[in-house]
């Protein structure tokens, strides 16, 4: 009964907006294209229903429906880590947006450091943080104290910008870049990947740019294209399309080392980190329990140095 109130109404609508001379196509055109969505909202609405309370998952070896309780595959014994069942976790990944994405959750923590850090320390000036008197304390790569020993001057920078187009920018390149590399290699390797080519591109500031106050999480993004390179030039032909698309990627970066002002060594260094993991890091496929296992504990540990990272030093403010 609703369902059909609310198509008499819509119907009403856009019969009024046809006689004003607001459509187009007339009513009838307009009718059919919003009954047309409304049945494509209908089919995955009952797709994502049908996730949710699903009871079976597939084996990604032999294809076999397995219980979701399982945590091998009854049929050939592969691991059914990482392939999603039903229930409230399958639930919540629909209703929160980006649940259980690497990148967004990257993204998401990047996006409250700055905001914590404009309300705190920037007194409230979301546009800037106002510079040094910010970044300073909060972890930005300052060479002589990094050789003084604040190693978490090589973390925490991933995460610091210095303003909002700053961090837009960056942003936009992770959204872009992060799902790929999630795609090929998996949210755990890519949290892995993310962090090392971060830290390794202040590292490379460290040594080969002194001088520079450095922040930003282009280092760990130029990291990705490197990474995504290196790993489409190991698979061979059938990542073509990927390395093309990168290689695209890796020219306009080019392009920003004309740019003056820019901390250069910081690119080259979390390219070449990038590079040199996706010539020896492998995509998704299973090799044992205890594999993926360690692959756990790495991406762990690199969430558990970004936290002790800036717990350093909001314990020094």
């Amino acid at each position: 009964m609703i369902r059909r109130f609310l198509s008499d109404t819509v119907d009403l609508i856009l019969d009024g907006l046809a006689a004003l001379g607001l459509l187009r196509g007339g009513s009838a055109w307009a009718r059919d294209r919003m009954r047309r969505r409304l049945a494509v909202a209908e089919n995955d609405l009952e797709n994502r229903r049908r996730a949710v309370a699903a009871t079976h998952r597939m084996c990604r070896e032999c294809r076999a429906l397995v219980p979701t309780a399982a945590r091998t595959c009854p049929e050939c014994g592969a691991s059914m880590s990482g392939i999603p069942k039903g229930g409230v976790g399958r639930a919540l990944s629909m209703v929160l947006p980006g649940f259980g994405s690497a990148p967004t959750a990257v993204l998401g923590a990047t996006v409250v450091v700055y905001l914590a850090a404009a309300l705190t320390l920037g007194a409230g000036k979301l546009w800037s943080l106002a510079g040094p008197e910010v970044l300073y304390p909060l972890g930005a790569k300052v060479t002589p104290l990094v050789l003084a020993g604040e190693w978490w001057r090589l973390v925490n920078p991933i995460f610091l910008h210095a303003n909002l187009l700053h961090l837009g920018m960056n942003m936009l390149a992770l959204a872009s870049l992060g799902p790929l590399v999630e795609y090929l290699v998996g949210a755990k390797r890519f949290l892995v990947i993310y962090v090392l080519t971060g830290i390794a591109s202040f590292a490379a500031s460290t040594l080969l740019s002194p001088r520079s106050l450095s922040i930003g999480a282009s280092g760990a993004i130029f990291g990705l294209i490197g990474f995504g390179l290196g790993y489409s030039l190991r698979a061979g032909r059938g990542m073509r399309a990927v390395r093309d698309d990168l290689t695209r990627s890796a020219v306009w970066g080019v392009i920003m080392f004309m740019i003056p002002g820019i901390d250069h060594a910081a690119h080259a260094g979390g390219f070449v980190a990038g590079f040199l993991l996706g010539l020896v890091i492998t995509g998704r496929v299973h090799r044992s329990d205890w594999f993926d296992r360690a692959w756990m504990l790495a991406a762990i540990a690199s969430v558990a140095v970004v936290v002790a990272g800036f717990a350093q030093a909001i314990a020094r403010l």
